[in-house]
C-alpha cells in the first residue's frame, strides 16, 4: 500500500507538470515564421505583451494573419495543448483520489471491510 502511495504521488507530480506545460504553451503561443520589421523571422509573435495585445486566445483575427509557416500552427497549438491540459487535469484528479484511497488503506487497514462470517461447510 505504501508503494502504491509513492507511485501515486509521483504520478500526481508528473500530471501537474504536464498541466503546467500545457497552460504555458497555450498562453505563450506557437513558434512560427512571421514577418518582422527586418524580414521573415522565426519566433513567438503571439506572446501577450502589455502594450500590444492581451494574447491570441480570444482574438481569432490574429490566428491566420500572423504566422506564415507552418500552416495552421495556431489551431494545432490550441487543440494540442487544450487536449493535453484537459487529460492531465483529469489525471491529476484521479491520482489525488488514488492517494486518498492509499492513505485510507494505510490508516484503516485492508481488513476493515471484509466479512467476518465464514461460509458454512457441509
Amino acid at each position: 500500500m505504501l508503494s502504491q502511495l509513492l507511485y501515486s504521488c509521483l504520478c500526481l507530480l508528473s500530471a501537474a507538470s504536464c498541466c503546467l506545460v500545457s497552460a504555458t504553451g497555450l498562453s505563450q503561443g506557437p513558434l512560427c515564421l512571421y514577418n518582422d520589421s527586418s524580414g521573415p523571422t522565426w519566433g513567438v509573435p503571439l506572446k501577450p505583451l502589455p502594450g500590444r495585445h492581451s494574447g491570441y486566445l480570444f482574438n481569432r483575427t490574429l490566428w491566420s494573419g500572423v504566422c506564415l509557416e507552418p500552416s495552421s500552427v495556431v489551431q494545432w497549438n490550441l487543440v494540442l495543448f487544450s487536449v493535453m491540459g484537459t487529460v492531465s487535469g483529469l489525471q491529476t484528479v484521479l491520482c489525488g483520489a488514488n492517494i486518498l484511497n492509499s492513505i485510507l488503506g494505510l490508516i484503516l487497514g485492508q481488513g476493515l471491510c471484509h466479512s467476518k462470517v465464514s461460509p458454512v461447510s457441509v
